[in-house]
């Protein structure tokens, strides 16, 4: 191959490396942005008083849910596990486990809202006995309103020795509406830790901290990569010109 073709190929392809890791740092800087916003969203939400779900708020909520998400909440009812369902996949302290979701029945209304009780022990991750986790009685719960999505995971059967429990990878709306026979909020409850139930049988999952994450710090090394790449070349070319006249 000739040096001047040589030359051109290693231009065409540290002019694609640098373009690819350029764009990469962009989309890092673009998840920066987005990180930052959802930060903003969740500090005034926690700024605002609890709101106690009751019969107004409820019909509130039904109406525009997307105005109380992240809201933190105050609700009082009883939990119904036969509507319970796991969501596999969820690792704690590095250990595999699962999160339980159990419909609340609120007092005072024919509604239900699923609860994020917590996160258990699984190993594979997968699978866990609900039974001994169960939190019977009237219950009062403070926590964090987020978006029941609509995902099309059905779920899939989980059995763990005599319990028979649905799991999901993504808790699905439509599909947990069908299966429980009472009226849904589009908005579940993520039960947040609290000293008052220092002795609960799971561990809750406290709110993401509000930081920038790594994405900066990525973006900067994929911009570093890209600079990398046509220096790098700069040097190979010079020196090959060099070579080649001496």
């Amino acid at each position: 191959m000739k040096a001047s073709v040589r030359t051109a190929l290693g231009a065409v392809i540290a002019v694609v490396v640098a373009a690819t890791c350029v764009r990469l740092g962009f989309w890092q800087l673009h998840r920066l942005e987005q990180r930052r916003a959802r930060n903003a969203q969740w500090e005034r939400a926690l700024a605002l008083p609890v709101m106690p779900l009751d019969r107004t708020t409820v019909a509130a909520v039904e109406a525009d849910p997307a105005r109380f998400i992240d809201r933190r909440v105050r609700v009082a009812g009883t939990y119904d596990p036969a509507g319970e369902v796991v969501l596999r996949g969820r690792v704690h302290d590095e250990r595999p486990g699962v999160h339980v979701v159990t419909p609340l029945r609120i007092s005072g209304t024919p509604r239900a809202v699923l609860v994020n009780r917590g996160w258990a022990p699984s190993p594979d991750g997968a699978t866990v006995d609900t039974r001994p986790l169960a939190e019977p009685g009237e219950r009062v719960v403070e926590g964090v309103f987020q978006e029941v999505p609509v995902t099309g995971d059905g779920g899939m059967p989980s059995t763990s020795g005599a319990a028979r429990t649905l799991s999901f990878r993504r808790l699905d709306l439509p599909a947990l509406r069908r299966r429980y026979p009472h009226p849904l909020l589009p908005l579940y409850v993520q039960q947040l830790p609290s000293a008052a139930q220092a002795g609960a049988p799971l561990q809750r999952v406290p709110v993401p901290p509000l930081d920038e994450g790594p994405h900066l710090s990525y973006a900067v090394q994929w911009f570093s990569f890209a600079a990398i790449a046509l220096v790098g070349y700069a040097v190979l070319a010079w020196r090959s010109r060099r070579a080649r006249s001496a």
